[in-house]
């Protein structure tokens, strides 16, 4: 029987580990925090959103900013279609939104939590906590992972830690080329006096604008006590996080916390005062 580990235990390690055939592999996941499936618990607000309604693949991998070409093949053989069956077989039900959002009906990650550990546990993966990765070596076609905890052998090692450049450096050490990344889904920093008194304001649609990277987006915007959020500010920062890197985050931002022209907006304030 072959041994594999998964390093990581987040959702993709979590859900390689509920897929795999445990009667032709034993499976062990290797977390180094003391408890698993962490920001599984936290995502969503807490009721976790596990995916997203959009059944053809060809569409969903246009909401992809990169890797549009290498996700196309992968969405093919299992896009959120299958994940919402995935989670249904296991007696998980699921609701769309009205943004397509997909969200457990009990509107609790820990129903999301349940099933992984449920499957897990059927299979009698192996869950080591507290257990840190320092070393991978290659030796005789088989791995062995040096941790906190020991070492271990394995035939085959599922890598889904996430993107801590420590670990990545374990990936560059066993050949694998890695591309430098940039942050991608952040929030803005910005030292405005306008926005100074207004945090925790929110708007329901705005436009926002970067001029010098020729790029736009829209959609709920929110003053912070440190400069912009919300999704219209998210968007942007994702589908241009590789330009905004080259700036060195350093640029000016248009933002129409209405999304109307200057007329309009005026008659709408004069009616308001009005009334």
């Amino acid at each position: 029987m072959k041994r594999i580990i998964i390093i990581g235990g987040g959702a993709a390690g979590f859900f390689c580990a509920a897929n795999l055939d445990e009667t032709k592999y034993k499976i062990t996941i290797l977390e180094q925090n003391s408890d698993v499936l962490q920001k599984v618990k936290v995502s969503g607000g807490g009721r976790c959103n596990v995916t997203h309604a959009c059944f053809d693949p060809r569409e969903l991998v246009q909401f992809y900013p990169r890797g549009n070409k290498e996700l196309l093949s992968v969405f093919t053989k299992f896009q959120p279609g299958d994940t919402m069956d995935w989670f249904e077989q296991r007696n998980v039900a699921l609701k769309i939104e009205n943004d397509n959002r997909v969200f457990p009906e009990s509107n609790s990650s820990q129903s999301i939590i349940n099933a992984m550990l449920a499957e897990t546990q059927k299979k009698k993966v192996e869950v080591k906590t507290k257990c840190s990765v320092k070393e991978i070596e290659k030796l005789n076609g088989k791995y062995s992972v040096k941790t906190s905890l020991g070492d271990f052998e394995a035939d085959v090692v599922v890598y889904t830690t996430g993107s801590s450049p420590k670990s990545l450096k374990m990936i560059e050490n066993l050949g694998h080329k890695i591309v430098d990344l940039v942050p991608s889904l952040f929030t803005f920093n910005i030292k405005d006096d306008l926005l100074k008194d207004l945090a925790g304001t929110s708007f329901e649609m705005a436009e926002t604008a970067i001029p010098k990277l020729k790029t736009e987006e829209s959609g709920p915007l929110l003053i912070t006590h440190w400069g912009l959020s919300g999704p219209a500010i998210l968007k942007i920062s994702a589908w241009e996080a590789i330009n905004l890197a080259k700036v060195k985050y350093n640029f000016e931002i248009e933002v129409n916390f209405i999304s109307k022209e200057i007329e309009n907006a005026e008659k709408l304030f004069q009616q308001f005062r009005q009334s």
